[in-house]
């Protein structure tokens, strides 16, 4: 139950990267000057949410019952 909560949060990064890169494709014509910064600015909030997302599964006591119930 505990990872397949944690897979189904996980959904949202990679979602969030198929929505940056059709930004990233579709925004030469739109708004070039803005679309570097944009780009790397989600890339950075995926990165800091997958982390934040496994360090509190693995910082909660769940997790703990999980790896020693197993």
């Amino acid at each position: 139950m505990h990872l397949f909560a944690t897979h189904r949060s996980l959904a949202l990064p990679w979602f969030m990267f198929v929505l940056v890169f059709v930004l990233r494709s579709s925004s030469k014509v739109v708004f070039p000057r803005y679309a570097a910064s944009c780009f790397y600015f989600l890339h950075i909030m995926n990165f800091l949410y997958v982390c934040v997302d496994f360090f509190s599964f693995f910082l909660s006591d769940q997790s703990r019952l999980w790896i020693w119930d197993s």
